[in-house]
């Protein structure tokens, strides 16, 4: 496996397959994977290297420094396990001041439990404080705004 910056990782493709339907899906039929015995990673070797290590044991050394691209890597290989150790740790950082960024992350990357978790943050007296963040300032999509009213103003929904 072969990270975007270049380093490559000795790994079996059968652990790879066993733990990923991704991954496995790279390995069938005829593709350049299999010709070549490289996959090439969209991440860089910092995220990679915990990725593979977390197939490979089901640890991560690494989740607090780096949580946002595993959460994404773990959506990419649809590492269920891994995505959900990256929404705790995400949970764990949340402040007034990344809450947005976070709540973008989480929708973008189908990370229900850090959605909720993020929409809770701001509805338990926080949405006053995030009004004034430049993250918010700058929040340009209408569909985050509106499931941040949703949830704050008509919780009926929730």
């Amino acid at each position: 496996m072969k990270s975007n910056d270049g380093y490559e990782y000795k790994v079996h493709k059968a652990i790879l397959a066993s733990r990923s339907e991704v991954l496995k899906g790279n390995f069938l039929h005829n593709t350049l994977e299999c010709q070549t015995n490289i996959l090439e990673s969209p991440f860089e070797s910092a995220t990679l290297s915990q990725v593979i290590m977390f197939i490979y044991s089901g640890k991560i050394a690494r989740i607090d420094e780096i949580p946002e691209t595993l959460l994404v890597a773990a959506n990419y290989y649809q590492l269920k396990g891994l995505k959900t150790l990256s929404e705790e740790a995400l949970h764990r950082k949340l402040t007034v001041g990344n809450v947005i960024e976070t709540l973008k992350l989480a929708d973008m990357h189908s990370a229900e439990m850090l959605k909720k978790k993020c929409l809770e943050f701001i509805k338990d007296g926080q949405a006053k404080l995030i009004l004034k963040t430049e993250g918010w300032a700058k929040e340009e999509s209408v569909e985050l705004i509106k499931l941040i009213y949703e949830y704050v103003i008509d919780d009926e929904k929730y």
